[in-house]
């Protein structure tokens, strides 16, 4: 009876002394312990010097070398105007600062988060970001990008134009979100800042107050297969969305459209299976052949157009002015 007792008590210590120390930023702010002992961290209406810049708040006070694996951070509803300090050396895969009142961010912010794929910066006071903004040095001093990054959401800001050089320092992501800011997309840096994003996938420029998309933009965007344009004052089919060879998805609601003819109708755009062309309150008819470059298309949503009166039985028949496009 007293060895099984022992045995027991054995077990009891020898389970407490394994348990890891307890994350010190848990005791600032909301954590969800995963897989692997990593950790979601949640924080609200933080200052967020202190907490986030902070390394002994991300590190244990009561041994140094344990390492602790943080998946995701979301800071949100702080204040943070601006973002110059470098955050500490974590395993974050995604980082969101929305809500901050950001208007800066200064260089090597994010030097030490090489592991970051997803990089959240929606609904702060950035204006014009500097070409520093995403730019890290290794050991060396050499200057490198972030490189794991993969999807940037920078909407709901004060954006006017970007800069070239930013995006060099992010040239792998593959979503960007650009929704919700004032853009000046007739601008030569901005057109230059996107098209330098040649693995992007989803770009997402929706109520940007654009009038069309400037030539070529699209040229470099090979890979890219969502575009939302909604809530843009866009009266005529950009010519360059012929560029699109591989969108799948596009999103056209809100627009200016009035009529669209075979004239004035869709390019050949060969892999589009969805288009989203609804609550687009000026727009009257859709003419013969007007749809017919859209040879694949699966889903066409029109819902709330309130002065669509006609549409032609031949919108979306085949017409003889696209050749399939082969690659």
């Amino acid at each position: 009876m007293k060895l099984i007792l022992c045995a027991v008590l054995f077990g009891a210590v020898a389970t407490e002394a394994s348990d890891p120390p307890k994350s010190p930023i848990c005791g600032h702010c909301n954590c969800t312990n995963g897989e692997k002992n990593s950790f979601d961290v949640y924080c609200s209406g933080k200052s967020g010097e202190q907490d986030l810049f902070s390394e002994k708040n991300w590190k244990s006070a009561k041994n140094e070398a344990y390492n602790y694996n943080y998946t995701s951070l979301s800071f949100q509803n702080g204040w943070l105007p601006n973002l110059t300090q470098t955050f500490p050396s974590l395993s974050l895969i995604s980082l969101d600062l929305s809500y901050n009142h950001i208007n800066s961010i200064g260089k090597n912010v994010f030097i030490n988060l090489t592991n970051m794929r997803t990089l959240i910066l929606s609904h702060n006071d950035l204006e014009n970001i500097d070409p520093d903004a995403f730019k890290a040095t290794d050991k060396e001093g050499k200057p490198v990008g972030l490189n794991n990054l993969k999807e940037l959401r920078l909407d709901y800001n004060k954006i006017h134009t970007l800069d070239p050089n930013m995006t060099e320092y992010v040239i792998e992501i593959e979503i960007l979100s650009l929704a919700n800011n004032p853009l000046h997309l007739s601008d030569t840096d901005t057109v230059l800042a996107i098209s330098k994003l040649s693995n992007l996938k989803e770009l997402y420029l929706q109520y940007t107050n654009i009038k069309t998309l400037p030539d070529n933009i699209l040229h470099t965007l090979m890979h890219l297969q969502v575009l939302d344009l909604s809530g843009n004052p866009i009266a005529e089919m950009p010519k360059t969305l012929s560029q699109g060879k591989n969108l799948t998805r596009l999103f056209m609601n809100n627009t200016g459209f009035v009529n669209l003819t075979e004239e004035t109708g869709f390019p050949l755009l060969p892999k589009l299976k969805e288009l989203h062309l609804c609550r687009n309150q000026h727009l009257q008819r859709l003419e013969k052949h007007s749809l017919s470059g859209l040879i694949q298309l699966a889903t066409l949503k029109l819902s709330d157009n309130i002065d669509l009166v006609s549409i032609d039985p031949m919108a979306i028949a085949k017409s003889m002015n696209h050749t399939v496009f082969r690659q």
